[in-house]
């Protein structure tokens, strides 16, 4: 627990809204159950349960959980850990609140129709993320393993922080240490461990860029075998007090670091911070008549828009103007009177516009009518 809440991967996690950085926190719950089961039998449906879940949490989950549930299986059968009828009851559990997502993801790699049933739609997409995944072997291989297992680092500062890595650098032979001490020790606990770190490292081999988001569930095995590694270290008082020292100054410098200026500034430009005050300037001043023009750089704008304005969904299916409409990630370039990925036009198209700070002169500040935020600017040009 002392690791997790220094760990700066634990403490960047919390700071924004992923919809992967969920898959870990519902995996401990589920694998706390799975390991209190082999003590209090019905647990294993709570696990069941939560495991079928975590499916919903991230891509990911569709190798991981799937492979590690199926070893698990084999595992508490096989050691008789779990009565069979309990772990065939758990199995239902978990097929009956999985299958869902399973026949999504069959949907869409194989084509099939959609599925309707009253008001429950399994959908076939325009496109599927089969194209983030591509076996890899050699140079990328390793340098991904390198970078991403050894050092901790995904190279980008919204998830990890060169020198410190996601729960720091100097617990990377710690955690060798724990996991050849868990082998050793081969009890029920230790081998579903490893069984879980065993799946979560064969994201390596799928991933043509893996990323702190995408490995995340690499992390919790890593962590717990890191304190198992350092557990029996903490019998000498000196190691003890040495270790303890390490991580504090490690914490130290990261804290300074991370929430530094410099980097909160690097930050609030990644995470497009005051985008949504531009975005509600903007629809005020055009009083949802006058033409709209976003010429930033921001990823899917209109995503950010549909959330901060809140239009009808069925005014937005039917009005948009979509470019590349059937595409796997498709481009709507205009919405009402809002038009994306616009030039900035302001002397020959008239209108209000949306643009980063930086991509603004003094001249054009002094010459138009503008409202300046922390990043973005809205324009009023008349």
């Amino acid at each position: 627990m002392g690791i997790v809440a220094v760990a700066p991967w634990n403490i960047m996690l919390s700071r924004w809204g992923l919809e992967s950085n969920l898959f870990p926190g519902i995996l401990i719950l589920a694998i706390w159950a799975l390991v209190a089961s082999f003590d209090k039998k019905r647990l294993v449906y709570l696990a069941a349960f939560l495991f079928a879940v975590s499916m919903y949490s991230y891509g990911s989950s569709y190798l991981v959980v799937t492979v590690f549930c199926l070893a698990a299986f084999c595992y508490i059968i096989f050691k008789k850990l779990i009565p069979i009828k309990q772990c065939i009851f758990g199995t239902l559990i978990f097929i009956i609140f999985s299958l869902p997502i399973y026949l999504f993801v069959l949907i869409n790699v194989f084509g099939w129709e959609s599925i309707k049933i009253g008001a429950i739609t399994i959908p076939h997409e325009y496109g599927e993320r089969l194209t983030s995944v591509s076996g890899l072997t050699g140079e990328l291989l390793w340098k991904n393993i390198y970078d991403n297992l050894f050092m901790q680092n995904d190279g980008q500062l919204r998830n990890t922080m060169e020198f410190y890595g996601c729960f720091y650098v100097i617990s990377t032979p710690f955690y060798i240490f724990g996991i050849v001490k868990s082998i050793k020790n081969h009890k029920p606990f230790d081998i579903i461990m490893l069984f879980f770190l065993g799946n979560s490292l064969t994201l390596f081999f799928v991933y043509q860029d893996p990323n702190a988001n995408r490995l995340n569930s690499m992390y919790v095995p890593l962590i717990i075998f890191t304190a198992v590694g350092i557990s029996d270290l903490f019998k000498s008082k000196t190691a003890m007090v040495s270790i303890i020292t390490a991580y504090a100054i490690c914490f130290t410098g990261f804290s300074v670091q991370y929430f530094s200026q410099e980097t909160r500034s690097s930050l609030s430009k990644e995470f497009y911070s005051s985008y949504d005050e531009a975005i509600l300037k903007a629809e005020e001043l055009s009083g949802g008549t006058k033409p709209v023009y976003d010429s930033t750089s921001v990823l899917m704008p209109y995503i950010f828009n549909l959330f901060y304005t809140q239009p009808d969904p069925n005014e937005f299916v039917n009005q948009a103007v979509i470019n590349n409409r059937g595409a796997q990630f498709q481009m709507v370039g205009k919405f009402k009177n809002f038009e994306y990925y616009s030039a900035f036009e302001p002397e020959t198209k008239k209108g209000i516009y949306i643009i980063e700070n930086d991509k603004l002169d003094n001249n054009q500040k002094s010459k138009y009518e503008t409202y300046s935020y922390e990043n973005y600017t809205v324009v009023l040009a008349k």
